[in-house]
């Protein structure tokens, strides 16, 4: 079976996703299967490539380089991973002038894209078959039963053990609670900063937002909700690929997200050992996680009642284990490869 991976993934770090789809190529590839990748053209420079070294890479999706790469690689699968509507539209495309099967990957909940230049964006996006990052995911689509399967999202734990900067991230100021903000109100930054407006000073908060974009929107909101101001208790980093460092100097983490498809960070901070919080959204695995302090989505009275339990109630030792212990038994990336490479092989 030879497979072409096309994505537009263009973070600065490769995170959990390229850790993962190199697991996948490097276990495909022992067991006689071919990978290759085809990456967006400003992908070229980004330091993650090294890891994908011994795969042929090409770069700048065009039509005509979509259809050379299928027909003259023989690709029997083309596998689409966080495409843009162009990149997925061409990929299509191209799968039809070349008779090749498109198995779309979809990392969040389907969303339909209005007007009239929404029904081609909804023709790309509709492919041959379809692999959901969790079950809810796959539930959702609006597709034919039968085209579609689904593999829970699972994490690269050697990733998190990687030895990373000793120096502290940030300047601790008290009980630190760590979240990612890049999607500010599809991840909750609103519902945070308003949970914690009326009770950070007085109880010793410290909110600390990590970012890999939109640093300005995001301050825009804040200063939104806060009378012009950014208060001294929040803090805004910038986001690593060594992520685990954030995790180890936070106290709680928080997921206040509004929408996911199946979210790593909570599973990523439990293995680490933080306290955790979670929207109850069916993309957040909260379920799966013995000791994991939840709230009702968009809820701020209710997110602000578990903060203040966690400051005086951390996990035990014992409870952090059994957390780390449950996350590993029910996320561990070699599952995941096993599930993803069965599924590639019955659609080929």
């Amino acid at each position: 079976m030879k497979v072409l991976i096309v994505s537009d993934y263009a973070a600065p770090y490769g995170g959990n996703f390229i850790c993962s789809i190199k697991a996948l190529a490097d276990a495909m590839t022992q067991q006689g299967h071919s990978v290759q990748f085809y990456f967006a053209g400003q992908c070229q420079s980004l330091p993650w490539l090294s890891l994908l070294e011994r795969y042929k890479v090409q770069f700048g999706v065009s039509l005509n380089g979509l259809r050379t790469a299928m027909g003259k690689d023989n690709i029997d699968l083309v596998y689409t991973h966080f495409c843009l509507p162009k990149t997925q539209l061409l990929t299509k495309l191209a799968c039809r002038l070349t008779g090749r099967k498109l198995v779309q990957h979809w990392h969040n909940h389907y969303q339909k894209a209005p007007g009239a230049k929404g029904i081609l964006i909804n023709w790309a996006f509709a492919a041959d078959y379809h692999i959901g990052c969790s079950k809810h995911v796959a539930d959702t689509l609006p597709f034919a039963k039968k085209t579609v399967l689904y593999a829970d999202n699972a994490i690269d734990f050697s990733r998190l053990e990687q030895p990373g900067d000793s120096a502290p991230a940030w300047d601790k100021k008290g009980i630190t609670v760590l979240m990612f903000g890049f999607d500010p109100i599809r991840k909750g930054v609103d519902l945070a900063v308003q949970a914690l407006m009326p009770i950070a000073q007085q109880k010793g908060f410290q909110l600390v937002i990590s970012l890999s974009k939109n640093k300005d929107k995001v301050e825009a909101l804040i200063r939104q909700l806060c009378d012009g101001e950014i208060p001294n208790w929040i803090t805004l980093v910038p986001a690593r690929d060594q992520v685990a460092d954030y995790y180890r100097q936070a106290d709680i983490f928080l997921s206040a997200a509004r929408e996911e498809g199946l979210c790593y960070s909570p599973l990523e901070a439990g293995y680490l050992g933080c306290n955790l919080i979670s929207s109850a959204i069916p993309g957040v695995p909260y379920e799966s996680i013995p000791h994991c302090g939840v709230f009702a989505s968009e809820n701020v009275e209710q997110l602000r009642e578990v903060l203040l339990w966690q400051k005086t109630h951390p996990l035990s030792e014992q409870e952090k284990l059994e957390n780390r212990n449950a996350i590993v038994e029910k996320f561990e990336i070699n599952r995941w490869v096993k599930e993803e490479i069965s599924i590639l092989e019955q659609l080929a």
